[in-house]
Formats: structure tokens, C-alpha cells, sequence
């Protein structure tokens, strides 16, 4: 997943780009427009579906963008004011040992204790609070270091109280709306009711990923995924507000690993051993997506990162290993078992009948999601209807969505899929094929299973 000027050229996708986030956290709408406008031409150009993710800030706690380098000396004190302060004003009592530190929140709002940690620059410089006072926090750095403006700020012993939606966001989102995004991640999640306060603000037909990156968001995990239409595992804040850890889901969700899965390639042109094994992880743990963050936004060759993402994707979802362990998974859909019980079960058949390809009509994008939980080897194929649904598909593991016009009867779709499915390549005479669907233009009701040969 690549976030930057890309050029109307299709190299980036062709190298296998299949969504672009979009990162509110630094540009201008017209930054963001101009970069969805060029990504749809691109798209266009190849003919596939790419889809747009909107990553809205949310609470990031940051040190304030002023330009200001601050060393922070290891027993020397820190004091952390808001950015709205007039720090000029201020009265210190150690002002030649006090480093000022403006940060982009409150800090007497957060919920901080004296004893609790503060940690700047993803965990790499750390100061403890000492005294608590009415504009500000006094810490003393424990690990040192020079802290750059714009870094992160976290409070791993704090239960941060800050609002999961900004103002900033809610005017993230009505962008979002109007630049027809297809995913929205909602970052520092803590339950459930974070996403449905943005749900509330954003139409239905685009889905919301809930970002992992808190302790309470592990802690309150079920009902977070009861809430989402994905989760993103955000390695990067979550590892330094808790031990990392594995999140794993049966429900049937989209997961996406996320932060320095291949960091060097920022710079270097090849990634290291370490990071190809954490690809390889990724794909053994049951991960949809793997994401690119640094590499692809400010990275010296971002098609190169893109290219050797998916080289090493492909080969740890192609090995006999991985083969074995998915084989039979799948999961209980309670609101849709009919749904989740012929999609199962047209894998099962592709995998005990070796058939060439698993075909699946889609209103929503529901039964092929189903399909890919269960990592099918055949190839996987969803027509619809909806440039939306289709789009929208570019995100779930395996899936190759084609448009396809509407039809007027079961037999009609099934005859045309079969037709453009031959006519195009993606399969020949001869293959065997399971077709799984429900009525045409009827949402939430796949109630056919069938095979045929091409």
C-alpha cells in the first residue's frame, strides 16, 4: 500500500499495488485529491481495480511540527506544554536543565499519573513524569536521545482520554465521502463505539478498518471486530504501547500487517534476511495484506518496494507448507450461515476435485470475502455489478474482481461469466469450474452451488 504524488503511469500497479492509503496525517486535500485522481487514471489504464484507503489521524499525540531539533540529556528534566501555550510565558524553576517540549494535545487532559512514561520517536527516547502541574507535564529522560519535531508521543500507562475523532477528522472524512473512498482506517481504536461514532458520520458503502495500536483495542478485541469491516495490526504504536503480539481472527475479517515490514528498502535497494522472514510471517500468521508505509511515502524507489513485497508474498503463499495449513480453514458467518456454508463449501469441492477455478457472484462483496478466508488454491474469481463492491475487492486476499452487467436470470449470469472467463484467458476449454452465488441484483442471499466444465 503506497501513499504519495503517484504519476497517472500503471508501473506501480503492474508491480502489484492493489490498494493505496492515503494518510491524513500529513498533506492538504488538494494533496489528497490529486493523488486519488491519479491513482483512478492508473487504474483505469490497466483495467483493474485499485482501491483507496482513507487513514485518518485520529488522537495522535505528536510533538508540534516547529522545525525545533531538542536534545533530551539522559537525568536532565523535560517539561511537555500544549502547543497553544505561550511557552515564552511560562515560569520554570530549572531553566537551564528544562527542555520545552510542545506537543499537538492537552497534557493535563490525558489522564496522566506521576510515575507514567512518556515515549517519544516510537519508543526511542523515554522521560517519566515527576511532577504534574496546570499547563504541563515535568519528566525527567530516562533513555536520551535528539527528538525531531513531528514525532510521535506515546503513554503506555496511561488510559489516554482524548476523543478517537478530532475536528480535523470529521473534515478527513468528508473528503473521504467526496473523493469516493472505498476503506476508511479509524486509527487508535479502543472499542467498539470509536467505530460507530465514524460509521455515523459516513455512508455504508464505504468499509471501516479498525486500527490495532492500543492496549485497550487488544483487550476489547471481539467487540472491535463485531464493529469492522478489517482490522489493521499497527505494528508500529502498538508495539510500544504493548508487548507485540499475534492478532488472530475467526470472524472472517480482513487483517493487514502493517509498520517496517521492509524499512531498509527506504534507502537500500534490496531488503534484509529479517524482513523477508517478517513477510513470511505475515502470510504463516493469516494476514490479508501486508502494508508499506515509509518505504512507499518517502522512499527513494517505491515501485522496487512494491515489486519485492509481492515477489515475496507470492512465494511464502505458494509453499507446501503454507498449503497444508490452510487447507479446510473457515469460519461461522451467524448473520449470513447460508452465505458462509455454500462458500466453504465450493472451496472444499475446488480443493478435493483440483478444479481450475471457484467463481463467485457478489452484490456486497460478502461471498467472495468468505471464499478467501479459507485461502482456496484454485483461482478465485467475483463478478459484480458495483464499481464500488469492485473496488472494494482489490482488498481481500486472492480475489480477482471483474465487472460484469446485470442479468436477468441465474442461468443468464452463470452462461456470461462462463463466456467472458474463456473469451478472456483466465480460463480455457476443458476446465472445471464451481460457481457459487444467489439471485441476480438480491443482496445476502447466495443459495446456489454449481459445477460446469468450460
Amino acid at each position: 500500500i503506497a501513499d504519495r504524488d503517484v504519476k497517472p503511469d500503471p508501473v506501480v500497479l503492474a508491480a502489484g499495488l492493489d490498494v493505496a492509503r492515503i494518510n491524513c496525517s500529513h498533506g492538504t486535500r488538494a494533496d489528497h485529491t490529486r493523488r486519488v485522481t491519479a491513482l483512478r487514471a492508473a487504474a483505469d489504464a490497466v483495467g483493474r481495480p485499485v482501491a483507496v484507503l482513507i487513514d485518518i489521524r485520529g488522537p495522535k499525540l505528536r510533538v508540534t511540527s516547529d522545525g525545533a531539533e531538542r536534545p533530551l540529556v539522559v537525568g536532565a528534566y523535560v517539561r511537555v506544554v500544549g502547543e497553544a501555550n505561550d511557552t515564552a510565558s511560562l515560569h520554570f524553576e530549572d531553566p537551564e536543565t528544562t527542555v520545552v517540549v510542545p506537543v499537538s494535545f492537552n497534557p493535563a487532559d490525558v489522564g496522566a499519573v506521576v510515575g507514567h512514561r512518556i515515549l517519544f520517536d516510537d519508543g526511542r527516547l523515554t522521560v517519566v513524569i515527576e511532577r504534574i502541574e496546570a499547563d504541563s507535564l515535568v519528566a525527567r529522560v530516562v533513555r536520551g536521545g535528539l527528538l525531531k519535531p513531528g514525532k510521535g508521543v506515546n503513554l503506555p500507562d496511561t488510559d489516554v482520554t482524548v476523543p478517537v475523532i478530532s475536528p480535523k477528522d470529521v473534515d478527513d472524512l468528508a473528503m473521504a465521502v467526496d473523493l469516493g473512498a472505498d476503506w476508511i482506517a479509524v486509527s487508535f481504536v479502543s472499542c467498539a463505539a470509536d467505530l460507530h461514532q465514524v460509521r455515523a458520520l459516513v455512508p455504508s458503502g464505504i468499509h471501516l478498518i479498525a486500527k490495532i495500536e492500543r492496549p485497550a483495542a487488544v483487550t476489547n478485541y471481539d467487540e472491535i471486530l463485531f464493529a469492522a469491516d478489517g482490522v489493521m495490526v499497527a505494528r508500529g504504536d502498538l508495539g510500544v504501547e504493548t508487548p507485540y503480539e499475534a492478532v488472530k481472527t475467526q470472524f472472517g475479517v480482513p487483517v493487514i500487517t502493517a509498520t517496517e515490514m521492509l524499512e531498509s528498502m527506504t534507502v537500500s535497494s534490496r531488503p534484509t534476511r529479517a524482513e523477508v522472514s517478517d513477510c513470511v510471517a505475515a502470510v504463516i500468521d493469516g494476514s490479508d495484506a501486508t502494508m508499506l508505509s515509509a518505504e512507499t511515502a518517502t522512499g527513494a524507489d517505491p515501485v522496487n518496494v512494491v515489486a519485492t513485497m509481492s515477489a515475496i508474498l507470492a512465494a511464502a503463499e505458494s509453499s507446501e507448507y503454507q498449503r497444508r495449513k490452510t487447507a479446510g480453514h473457515r469460519f461461522s458467518d451467524h448473520e449470513h450461515p447460508q452465505t458462509g456454508a455454500l462458500a466453504a463449501a465450493a472451496a472444499e469441492l475446488a480443493r478435493d476435485l483440483h478444479l481450475d477455478g471457484i467463481i463467485v457472484f457478489t452484490e456486497t462483496g460478502r461471498a467472495p470475502r468468505m471464499v478467501a478466508h479459507t485461502r482456496p488454491q484454485a483461482r478465485l474469481v467475483a463478478f459484480c455489478h458495483d464499481i464500488a463492491v469492485w473496488r472494494r475487492l482489490a482488498l481481500y486476499w486472492g480475489v480477482h474482481p471483474i465487472m460484469i452487467e446485470r442479468s436477468s436470470s441465474t442461468k443468464a449470469m452463470v452462461d456470461a461469466a462462463q463466456e467472458y472467463l474463456v473469451t478472456s484467458g483466465l480460463n480455457k476449454a476443458g476446465d472445471r469450474l464451481v460457481f457459487v452465488g444467489g439471485p441476480p441484483n438480491i443482496a445476502g442471499c447466495a443459495d446456489f452451488l454449481m459445477l460446469r466444465t468450460c
